[in-house]
């Protein structure tokens, strides 16, 4: 391929050796002169190119400055940023300077003729910015599809998580537990729109969206579904502690009347002692009385003991829900043989009652 140079040299030989010298109406000479015309023309429009070149070169090199600052950026795009204004911030920022940049790229491109862009300093550096552009994009697009692969695996392990929530929440027949589970399908079902949301903006170009797009509409669906499941669970789940809460009842004991009325009573004002603001409702005794010697590490020495323990039910109303709950007491063997005072030990399980029900 001619360069300027090239052509220019020729012209000059061409002009140097034979203008002037022949007869103009000679078919050589003919020849001659159309070869100058056309190289001239071809001087005359690189010339003309490289103007042009030299005012685009400036507008290249801003596009390239935008790129670079939001490259920096976009380029550390990860499955680990989850903030959705920042993530939409950063990447609408790289496609819109991106998608500016190339379109003046693909105009000098269509413009411009390769030789133009390699035969002349100016027509370098154009070029320089050109590739530069188109490299950005084509790693651009990596990125992207990287970042995605990584939000889709998450997805995946967040829908075979719900889906073992699903199992254990519909095998589950103890509330607490079951609303555990369903709470747990519903963060993963949070987590699994969020990585959608994040794709689907980062899929900013019509390529990029085409390759995924089947894929997050198949795990929109299955969110979905999830989503639906979750919230017949609760439902089934409210519904099912309702019908609890209706049929609960204090537990029947044999441990009432004669001496055990004044256990119970002793019961009950350690409880008003124990749970201050709580109204007590009702104490049944749970248990006889179970005589235990046990031996405790406590502030690196063993301390040995003799305890007397007993078991009850108390119901007690604490910001208007009443609850009934399992507690141990005990009474300590003194040096002397014998026993302390009746104390409060520990508090167990417990479920939610009506009021209208404790005495029932």
């Amino acid at each position: 391929m001619q360069t300027i140079s090239t052509v220019q040299k020729k012209l000059h030989k061409l002009n140097s050796d034979y203008r002037g010298k022949f007869d103009p109406q000679h078919p050589r000479m003919l020849k001659i002169m159309a070869d100058i015309e056309n190289l001239s023309s071809i001087v005359d429009n690189k010339k003309g190119h490289e103007v042009s070149l030299r005012k685009l070169l400036p507008v290249l090199k801003e596009h390239g400055k935008r790129l670079k600052k939001s490259w920096k950026t976009a380029s550390y795009l990860s499955s680990s940023k989850l903030d959705l204004d920042a993530v939409r911030a950063d990447i609408d920022e790289m496609n819109r300077n991106l998608t500016q940049a190339l379109e003046v790229v693909t105009e000098i491109r269509r413009q411009f003729p390769k030789e133009i862009l390699s035969s002349s300093e100016v027509g370098n550096d154009v070029n320089f910015y050109c590739l530069y552009i188109e490299d950005l994009f084509q790693k651009w697009q990596g990125v992207a599809n990287r970042t995605n692969s990584q939000h889709f695996n998450d997805i995946h392990v967040y829908v075979s998580s719900a889906n073992n929530y699903k199992q254990l929440a519909l095998k589950s027949k103890i509330h607490w537990q079951k609303k555990n589970y369903i709470d747990m399908i519903q963060q993963q079902v949070e987590k699994i729109e969020t990585r959608l949301a994040i794709i689907k903006i980062i899929c900013g170009t019509e390529e990029l969206q085409k390759q995924h797009l089947q894929l997050v509409e198949q795990y929109q669906q299955q969110s979905f579904q999830l989503l639906k499941l979750a919230a017949e669970l609760q439902n089934k789940a409210i519904s099912d502690e309702k019908l609890r809460l209706q049929n609960a009842r204090m537990p029947k004991t044999k441990y009432s009347g004669g001496s055990w009325n004044t256990v119970e009573n002793n019961i009950t004002q350690i409880c008003k002692t124990q749970f201050p603001g709580h109204r007590i409702e009702r104490v049944v005794i749970r248990s006889d009385w179970s005589e235990k010697t046990e031996a405790r590490w406590r502030h690196h020495r063993w301390i040995y003991g003799t305890y007397l323990y007993i078991e009850a039910w108390v119901c007690k109303t604490h910001n208007n829900e009443t609850s009934v709950h399992s507690i141990t007491l005990r009474r300590t063997k003194l040096d002397n043989g014998q026993w302390s005072a009746l104390q409060y030990w520990s508090i167990g399980d417990s479920y939610g009652i009506l009021e209208e029900n404790i005495h029932k």
